[in-house]
């Protein structure tokens, strides 16, 4: 009797063929991957950027090679800005390098130029006939030595005082407020630094004395004018101490007590070792204050920042002391650190005076022949004596002119440098080269002879001239030329 069959049974049958069907096709699969991985086991699969490589790029093995060659030769994203910092360090390094290489270059230069002007200072100051002296270097000086200054300064052939003809009790009052009796050992110092231009005196008064009435008469009494910020010693005084009699930089005589401001030595050193801002116009007024200073004006100062200058303005408190106001200033006309010595810049700022009045012994607070020539050498830290007559004993290149003909002179004076000194008695002017084939001079005078060879031309201010100029009297330039004062340049 045949069994019925359950439904399932035939279910159960047609599923045995289908599994046998199945594993030959994964045997088949199985055998190809095992073909695949023996062609590509010499590829090595490596990830990029932390990513794995796909299946169509494993099966690409010439895209695969190229794929890794490139990962080989390109740097990762860290190691490129790795790179680039070093690279960028390396030039800020080289930078900077080069940056400091030139600011010690620069302050070497600084440093040979100054050393150059000090050397012409310190050789003008060790003369003796220069008039020029360190004031801080004088500690000590006898009652005899005192009064022989003092002294110095005789009673001309002026005969009239005040515009009246002088009598000998109006000389005698005169010569009587120099206070010689209180002349006494041991002299004690007072050291000061000068708060505004201040005349200097050869007797302690205002009264003026001279050879005429006439309007261009000088007064003789008159003999220079120190510049605000200038170093001076007092050695004695007047004895309702009005007057004090003052040893500075270059020049000795009677100042107004008013205008020093007075401090130690210790201050005083300091105050002339601090680096300085010049005064370059011909003359300047300090935004926001009333201090007039004219070129040449030395004062202690620092660079804020580029363009902008703290410079210390010297004042007095009631008990006459020394008190220091410091002035911000971004105006032109006023230089930090003296100026750079060359042909260019020394003709600039002789040029700028061109038009200044003359003023005899700096009266009014203008300029003569030689505090012309000072005020334009004091831009490059070059002081000068403050005389012609003494104006040779400057510690740089002295040439005599003496005993030349005219040609040998003219020939002598071209091959020198413009800014030149060339020194006559009583007289001191600039060469300043040739222009249109004729040589010049820039001086600050009072007359020439005029052009129709006989009557007197008057000029009275600083102008550029021809080098040879006649005066007056009818001497010709070239003939008087005795000396000329030669610098060296930057």
């Amino acid at each position: 009797m045949r069994r019925k069959k359950e439904p399932h049974e035939n279910k159960r049958k047609g599923l045995s063929l289908k599994p046998l069907i199945i594993g030959m096709s994964a045997c088949v699969v199985l055998l190809g991957g095992v073909l695949l991985w023996a062609v590509l086991g010499s590829v090595r699969l490596e990830p990029e950027s932390g990513h794995g490589l796909g299946i169509v790029d494993a099966v690409n093995t010439m895209g695969l090679q190229k794929k890794t060659q490139e990962l080989a030769a390109k740097p990762s994203a860290a190691s490129s800005e790795s790179q680039t910092l070093t690279a960028n360090e390396t030039d800020a390094e080289e930078i900077k390098e080069t940056e400091d290489q030139k600011a010690e270059q620069t302050l070497e230069e600084e440093s040979t130029k100054a050393l150059v002007y000090q050397q012409i200072n310190e050789a003008t100051m060790a003369n003796s006939k220069s008039g020029v002296a360190d004031v801080t270097q004088l500690t000590d000086v006898a009652a005899d030595d005192v009064r022989l200054w003092i002294e110095a300064y005789t009673y001309g052939n002026w005969p009239y005082l005040e515009g009246e003809p002088v009598t000998k009790e109006a000389q005698d009052e005169i010569l009587a407020r120099r206070n010689l009796e209180g002349i006494l050992d041991p002299i004690t110092l007072k050291y000061g630094v000068i708060t505004q231009n201040a005349a200097v005196r050869a007797f302690p008064t205002w009264k003026k004395a001279s050879t005429s009435l006439d309007a261009h008469s000088f007064d003789y009494f008159q003999e220079s004018m120190l510049m605000t910020g200038e170093a001076a010693v007092i050695v004695h005084q007047t004895a309702d101490g009005i007057w004090s009699f003052v040893q500075a930089q270059n020049y000795r005589g009677w100042v107004e007590t008013d205008k020093i401001a007075c401090c130690t030595l210790d201050e005083l050193k300091k105050w002339q070792e601090t680096k300085r801002a010049v005064v370059t116009d011909a003359r300047l007024t300090l935004a926001g204050t009333n201090v007039t200073l004219r070129m040449g004006t030395a004062l202690p100062a620092k660079e804020e920042s580029e363009g902008i200058l703290m410079v210390s303005i010297p004042q007095k408190d009631d008990k006459g002391q020394l008190v220091i106001t410091n002035v911000e200033t971004a105006q032109d006309g006023i230089h930090f650190g003296y100026l750079d010595m060359t042909q260019e810049n020394i003709l600039d700022q002789a040029k700028k005076l061109v038009g200044m009045a003359y003023g005899w012994g700096d009266s009014n607070g203008d300029m003569d022949c030689s505090s012309t020539m000072n005020a334009i050498y004091r831009c490059f830290g070059i002081i000068l004596p403050r005389n012609t007559g003494s104006m040779a004993q400057t510690g740089t290149q002295i040439v005599s002119l003496e005993g030349m003909t005219q040609e040998e002179k003219l020939e002598k004076i071209q091959s020198m440098k413009p800014g030149t000194l060339l020194v006559m008695k009583n007289h001191v002017v600039m060469y300043i080269g040739q222009e249109n084939g004729e040589d010049l001079i820039l001086h600050n005078f009072t007359t020439c002879m005029a052009e129709d060879g006989v009557s007197t031309k008057e000029v009275y201010q600083c102008q550029i001239t021809q080098l040879n100029l006649v005066t007056a009297a009818g001497t010709q330039y070239l003939d008087a030329y005795a000396t000329a004062i030669c610098f060296p340049e930057d």
